[in-house]
């Protein structure tokens, strides 16, 4: 979360300002308004300044808004494909003959190495 709280913090100033969160909702969305960003903003919002949004305010926001939990998702449904990839490829061969059965057989421990 860090790096996509650093990355919106354009001016470095350890806060995401209102203008900060209005040029991002324009990236999204161009034609977001001011209500946009009020509403934004309050859904961050935890105390202080309203205009300003700290990084915990932010990470605690993040976390449990759809996008997060959309990549959270995404790299799970990856890792589940990349991890059935591997298991197909170390299953022993079915109905190939002897030879395929020699190769696998001299192979598979390669793997495990």
């Amino acid at each position: 979360v860090k790096p996509i709280f650093d990355q919106l913090d354009t001016n470095k100033s350890g806060t995401i300002e209102r203008d900060e969160v209005r040029q991002l909702l324009k990236q999204i969305e161009p034609r977001a308004t001011e209500e946009d960003v009020d509403e934004a903003l309050d859904a961050m919002y935890k105390s202080g300044s309203k205009d300003e949004i700290t990084y915990e305010e932010f990470a605690d926001w993040y976390v449990h808004s759809l996008i997060y939990t959309r990549q959270q998702k995404e790299a799970e449904k990856q890792i589940e494909e990349e991890s059935r990839g591997v298991c197909e490829v170390l299953k022993p061969p079915r109905g190939e003959g002897v030879c395929a059965w020699l190769k696998y057989l001299l192979v598979i421990p390669l793997v495990f190495c």
